[in-house]
């Protein structure tokens, strides 16, 4: 599982899933900053998560056009 992402790597994932879909909303770094990246445009929220990866949900898997976001046996039986 790759740990940083690249501010061009999330983009490119975001051109299959969306923004809300990858971000950790539960996690405990969100939940410590969720006023401030509330108030972020997407670009700036793009940039936050290149800097810290538990803003992103895991597990994260991608393969080719395809991206799954945390653990889901029925989405992961079906892609495999």
């Amino acid at each position: 599982m790759k740990e940083l992402y690249t501010v061009e790597e999330i983009k490119g994932i975001l051109k299959k899933i969306s923004l809300d879909e990858i971000l950790n909303k539960k996690g405990i770094v969100f939940k410590e900053r969720r006023s401030e990246l509330e108030g972020l445009t997407e670009e700036e929220l793009i940039q936050e998560i290149a800097k810290e990866p538990k803003l992103i949900r895991r597990p994260l898997f991608i393969l080719e056009d395809k991206v799954i976001v945390g653990y889901d046996e029925k989405q992961l039986e079906k892609w495999l």
